[in-house]
């Protein structure tokens, strides 16, 4: 094992290790100290370790045990189609030139064992200091299996044993993985693909709101305007993502950026096709549809706004982030110009967080258990009795995950959705990798083995606007998945499915009609200025109707989801009647007799996401809330839930004050995930960076706390 690692630091030009015992942080046979089963002190030592950066754990298998005989060459992407598809996309690493084969069940066992050993190592190293970004587990002479915490998707962990990524010996022969190595051993941060997308996405919606302002600067119509805009944003990422033909839209905005004249007409048919499918010149180009393209107007543009466009287009749409996107689109499309644009977002970290804590970290565990069994099953064997009862583990979990269904009942534009469904859909790859490697050929069956879709996160948003963009964000999001999977194959049509999981309606309130009382009331925003004083105060010309809304009723949500997430609205009870009005203030305090009319607006989401669990239609909820939360006069609605005499709620997790983004304004929030049972814990910041950037907050920001007997309502 030394003489083989040495060997291969001195091959691609890597730093030796230090010899083993060494107290050094780069070293062979590096201490570790650890627990046992039975809570006692334990030695362990890891292979190879460098701090901040990697542990290895090394092993030796036989060729038989390899099934070296059935070895094949792989294309594209790790384009082998044998059960093990070695060398897939790699963070900073370009597809190609790997190799795959096939190995027996046996090998699979060897290497999960592996994984579980230095994934405890990981877990040991963790309780004194950061675990490293990269795990290892290295075939001597053979092959690297590769985890990466870095990943900004994994949420902070490896993943499983199937989130392996491996690269043969032989394919160090290829530059760039020679490069992926150096950089694992000497500058891992620069493979940490989160602070690079968040930068391109910022990017990319500066230049998309200094569009929005030029469009903006004449009168129009703005909706007309925003869905103008949102089919041009489609259209940037479908060309970057391959979906169209060539570069026919980023080049066709080049010649009529030199003569705006025809440009109209031509995008609109460009948009046609689109929706319909058939040709653009000999090129043929995919049914698109989804309702997104049955309105292809355009409006007219000068030469200068053509110009902006095509500089928008230029961008590598295909490198943006989802989970961030939303809120930087909807604030680049917002009329009234709220937010500091590119500014202020929420990091994907924050968003993953309470996504982790309300079911993402459960899933892993059911995860972590089928793959434990699976391990056991093929212990015993790799006949394939134990083969396809193995199989029917994985595909029983698959099916879990197929019908596993989340709601964000304050959608906005759609960051939690986004975050639920790629939490699932990075399961769903290692379930499918972990089928490969027990021979199941699904990358040459029907797209649809791949099972989880946007259809199974579910969204209620008032604003219709921001409902649109949720959409478009899951579209985004699925087509991003679908070239990564398949970076040949074209998706089935029609490319934009309609789901109708997103609905626009109130969340909370519903009712059957508003009627005037003839009354009236300053409109809170317009003010002039004071002829002794001259300070602005309110202009009583300027008013709005106080109306009385009939039969108000909570409005209705999907029953039968398993977890209810979001980021409800923030306003405190104080500015419930300025910020929604006297008559819908009324209608909802009468709508909710159990809820005291001290709370604040955002308490009424967790009222009635606390209602879903204890009435059996979901299982869980987490959402974000103000730091009140804690304070008397609004605790009682937490109160109510955790000590109701009929199925009470128990809280699971919580962190009361933690940095947020709203609006565009900084702000302290607190995150409570809540269920019928569980193990409580409880966490708080104990460490946080002084910094502007929304990534190096995330990065900077330090939790500490764990499991607790119970979380009370003042948290």
């Amino acid at each position: 094992m030394v003489m083989f690692l040495s060997e291969f630091c001195e091959a691609l030009h890597l730093p030796r290790p230090g010899p083993s015992g060494s107290d050094s942080d780069y070293c062979f046979e590096k201490h570790i100290r650890d627990v046992d089963a039975l809570g006692k002190d334990a030695k362990r030592w890891m292979d190879l370790y460098k701090k901040g950066c990697f542990i290895v754990e090394a092993k030796q298998a036989s060729d038989k045990q390899r099934g070296l005989a059935e070895k094949t060459t792989g294309g594209k992407g790790g384009g082998g189609k044998g059960p093990h598809v070695f060398a897939p996309t790699l963070p900073g690493l370009e597809d190609g030139g790997a190799q795959s084969y096939r190995a027996p069940a046996s090998y699979d066992a060897l290497l999960e064992r592996a994984f579980g050993q230095v994934v405890g190592y990981a877990k040991a190293l963790g309780l004194s200091s950061e675990p490293p970004p990269f795990l290892i587990v290295c075939d001597i002479g053979h092959s690297f299996h590769i985890w990466n915490r870095y990943d900004p998707k994994a949420g902070g962990g490896y993943g499983g044993f199937g989130a392996r990524k491996t690269i043969l010996l032989e394919d160090l022969e290829v530059q760039e993985y020679r490069d992926f190595f150096k950089k694992i051993w000497e500058t891992p941060e620069l493979l940490d693909t989160s602070r690079q997308r968040a930068v391109v996405t910022e990017g990319i919606a500066k230049e998309l709101g200094q569009l929005a302002r030029e469009l903006r600067s004449e009168t129009r119509d703005a909706p007309a305007i925003a869905r103008f805009l949102m089919r041009c944003v489609f259209t940037f990422f479908a060309e970057d993502i391959g979906l169209l033909p060539g570069e026919a839209f980023h080049e066709g905005l080049k010649r009529f950026e030199d003569d705006p004249a025809g440009f109209q007409d031509t995008l609109s048919r460009w948009w046609q096709v689109m929706d319909k499918g058939g040709h653009w010149g000999w090129e043929a180009v995919q049914r698109f549809n989804g309702g997104l393209f049955h309105d292809t107007s355009v409006p007219p543009l000068s030469q200068r706004q053509i110009s902006l466009l095509r500089q928008a287009a230029a961008q590598d749409w295909s490198l943006i982030e989802p989970a961030i996107f939303g809120t930087l689109l909807e604030s680049a499309l917002d009329a009234n110009e709220r937010h500091a644009l590119g500014a202020h977002y929420t990091p994907r970290a924050f968003i993953q967080r309470l996504v982790d804590a309300t079911f993402g970290n459960q899933l892993r565990r059911e995860w972590e258990a089928v793959e434990a069994k699976v391990a056991a099953t093929l212990e015993k064997g790799t006949d394939d009795v134990s083969v396809e009862a193995a199989k029917k583990l994985i595909k029983a979990f698959h099916d879990r995950l197929a019908a596993f269904k989340v709601l964000d009942p304050a959608c906005g534009s759609g960051n939690f959705l986004y975050v639920s469904f790629d939490t699932l859909k990075r399961l769903e790859a290692e379930i499918i990798h972990r089928l490969e490697d027990l021979g199941v050929f699904i990358s040459a069956l029907s797209i649809e083995q791949e099972r989880i879709s946007p259809a199974q996160f579910l969204g209620l948003e008032v604003n219709e606007w921001a409902a649109s963009i949720a959409e478009l964000v899951l579209w985004i999001a699925y087509l991003q998945w679908f070239r990564c999977n398949h970076p040949a194959g074209k998706p089935p049509e029609p490319v934009l499915q309609n789901y109708g999981s997103i609905r626009h309606q109130d969340a909370v309130l519903t009712w059957s009609e508003v009627r005037a009382t003839g009354r009236k009331k300053w409109d809170g925003k317009t003010t002039k200025t004071h002829p002794t004083t001259g300070r602005a105060v309110p202009d009583e010309r300027a008013t709005v109707d106080i109306v009385e809304y009939l039969d108000p009723a909570p409005a209705p949500w999907p029953a039968g989801v398993d977890a209810i997430i979001g980021n409800p609205p923030f306003l405190g009870n104080a500015n419930m009647r300025d910020g929604l009005g006297d008559g819908y203030t009324e209608a909802l305090r009468a709508a909710y007799p159990d809820v005291p009319d001290t709370v604040d607006f955002v308490l009424y989401w967790w009222h009635r996401a606390a209602l879903a669990v204890r009435s059996g239609h979901s299982k869980t909820f987490g959402l974000i809330t103000t730091t009140r939360l804690r304070q008397v006069r609004q605790r009682g609605v937490l109160a109510h839930h955790l000590h109701a005499e009929k199925h009470p709620l128990k809280l699971l997790w919580a962190i009361p004050d933690h940095p947020w983004h709203d609006g565009g304004a900084a702000v302290r929030i607190a995150m409570t995930v809540a269920g019928k049972q569980g193990q409580a814990e409880l966490w708080r910041v104990v460490k946080e960076p002084d910094t502007s950037s929304p990534e190096s907050l995330a990065a900077g920001l330090v939790l500490a706390g764990g499991a607790v007997d119970e979380i009370h309502e003042d948290l």
